[in-house]
């Protein structure tokens, strides 16, 4: 099995960009005969169907806000929604859209966009109250598209009977739109900035450990062969939602689904620019103490929450839990379909902290990124026939790592760690460019960018040819069981010895400053072979036997691989 662990602050970094541009005069870079991103293709086609209702929902705030934010956003446009234009958006459910955004008087940009449908036909919203919302109770309409004349840029939007939230991202970087914090009801006050010109936020150290790639080894002769084949195919994600997110998000379950849907439309329209379908299934919100409040690390929440899920089972293919209590972070079960678990740690606090969604965006792509089976970019996985066995893309999360005096992730092929590959326009959603190094500020993460043109062939190819196993990815069976007899553990139902090893996942940390739980793979085993049965004598020559777990390797069939909660807990 495969944890990943990331842990977002964002850089600060300058330059012209879509506000600056249009504020200036300057057009929205064509970028001349560039072929159209897979968004714009699919806009092309819907406005051919239905001709654009031409919208305005904002006025450039008369009142100066920019004092109020200064520690928080260098520059922003504060502007002013019309609710009464709000009010007819949702009425009129235009099918396509021409919304102008207004950055100084007489200065606007405009956006196209189409409408999508985000939730499956039978979603619901349950909660631990007993509740049952549908999707009109929720009240959204999301639309998806592009700037006008950027055909490679991207935008989502999520309107909500009282408010809003929008984010776009060009060549230049991300852009976001969303209401200010305020303690009541959301009211009419709202920002528009650019990431590269948010403040940056304390550091936080990202601990990761790659302990098993499940689909390693496999063979690319090409990356380019994997296009999305069938048009109904669509990938169903269930979200639970842990009690300090519903607290988060204002209270309610419908704020609360509010806010994750507006997350996962942009979280969607990023897959569906590398070709590939989602919907959620099914939102569930704990309106009460959920039974993980008491569990401080994400390795062991994720833990928990998927032993719950194998009980109960879910809708969808994929289950993602949501939390506001761990800071910026997330954490995937593995590079597999058949363990299509993950956590996000969102940064959400709408009554009192600056909006930041696309922070959330980030690390919920990016986890969901490891379920579909792709490795990080700064890993020496890539530039190679094989899959696993090659090179960087870029070194963003190696130099931080480096310079804070750890090994790296890509430390086996980066040439000199301290003249690293650093794209200058943004890394893609499985890089850690919106992190930094000690002597340098990175990019950001560039969603128009998606994910690159390897990691994103590495996810259709699994969402068109998933591996044995993933045909129905809520049946969770696990093949491998761990039972306690006394101090002994005996290890039953084992397809093959040799293609079981030990995973020593070491001590929990201690110290507010190192939020994670660092893997280590066993060293001394060769091929991780190992005796049916070991003593807790055995087991802590290995290291620290305080949760030590027995894993399948990537030679099983998906089917037969053991699941991490069907392991040693010592």
């Amino acid at each position: 099995m495969a944890l990943f662990f990331l842990l977002i602050f964002q850089a600060r970094l300058h330059g012209q960009n879509l506000i600056k541009d249009t504020q200036a005069g300057i057009a929205p870079k064509t970028l001349g005969t560039a072929t159209p991103n897979r968004v714009a293709e699919w806009l092309k086609a819907e406005h051919l169907q239905n001709a654009p209702t031409a919208i305005t929902l904002f006025d450039i705030t008369k009142q100066n806000q920019a004092l109020d934010y200064q520690a928080e956003v260098e520059e922003a446009v504060y502007l002013t929604l019309s609710k009464r234009q709000l009010a007819k958006l949702m009425e009129a459910d235009a099918k396509t859209l021409s919304l102008t955004v207004p950055v100084a008087k007489n200065r606007s940009f405009q956006l196209e966009l189409a409408k999508v449908e985000l939730v499956a036909e039978k979603f619901t919203v349950e909660t631990s109250s007993g509740s049952n919302l549908t999707q009109e109770e929720i009240g959204g309409v999301f639309y998806r598209g592009i700037v006008k004349d950027n055909q490679r840029s991207i935008a989502a939007l999520s309107v909500f009977p009282d408010h809003l939230q929008l984010i776009i991202a060009d060549r230049a970087g991300n852009y976001v739109l969303a209401p200010l914090p305020s303690e009541k009801a959301f009211d009419n006050k709202y920002v528009l900035y650019a990431e590269q010109d948010l403040i940056g936020r304390e550091k936080s150290e990202c601990k990761v450990e790659v302990v098993e790639e499940d689909f390693v080894g496999v063979e690319l002769k090409k990356f380019q062969s994997y296009e999305k084949s069938d048009d109904d195919r669509c990938l169903q994600v269930y979200l639970e939602c842990d009690f300090s997110l519903f607290n988060a998000t204002g209270g309610t379950a419908i704020a609360a689904a509010q806010y994750v849907q507006s997350v996962f439309n942009v979280s969607a329209t990023i897959y569906q620019n590398e070709g590939l379908a989602k919907e959620l299934s099914q939102i569930f919100v704990w309106t009460t103490e959920d039974p993980f409040s008491g569990i401080n690390f994400s390795g062991a929440i994720l833990d928990q929450f998927i032993l719950s899920k194998n009980q109960t089972g879910f809708p969808g293919n994929y289950a993602h839990f949501l939390t506001a209590r761990l800071g910026p972070q997330g954490i995937a079960a593995a590079f597999d379909c058949t363990l299509p678990f993950a956590l996000t740690g969102f940064i959400i606090d709408r009554t009192g902290a600056f909006p930041t969604p696309s922070l959330d965006v980030s690390i919920f792509a990016h986890e969901m990124g490891h379920n579909m089976g792709s490795l990080h970019t700064h890993g020496c996985y890539w530039n190679s026939d094989t899959y696993g066995f090659g090179t960087q893309i870029d070194d963003c999360g190696n130099a931080n790592r480096v310079e804070a005096g750890f090994s790296s992730e890509g430390a086996g092929c980066v040439d000199d760690p301290f003249n690293p590959i650093i794209p200058e326009e943004g890394g893609t959603i499985m890089s850690y460019c919106d992190q930094s190094a000690l002597s340098r500020t990175f990019p950001g993460t560039n969603f128009e960018f998606a994910f690159g043109p390897q990691p994103g062939e590495i996810i259709r190819m699994n969402y068109n040819n998933p591996p044995d196993g993933c045909t129905n990815l809520n049946e969770l069976q696990a093949n491998l069981n761990c039972t306690e007899i006394g101090s002994v553990f005996a290890v039953d139902d084992l397809i093959a010895l040799e293609d079981i090893r030990v995973e020593n996942q070491g001590d929990f940390p201690i110290g507010a400053s190192n939020l994670g739980i660092t893997y280590i793979s066993t060293p001394s085993l060769e091929k991780g072979i190992i005796k049916k049965r070991l003593s807790l004598v055995e087991l802590s020559k290995y290291g620290s036997a305080a949760n030590v777990r027995l894993c399948c390797t990537q030679n099983l069939q998906s089917t037969q691989r053991a699941r991490a909660h069907a392991a040693l807990q010592i």
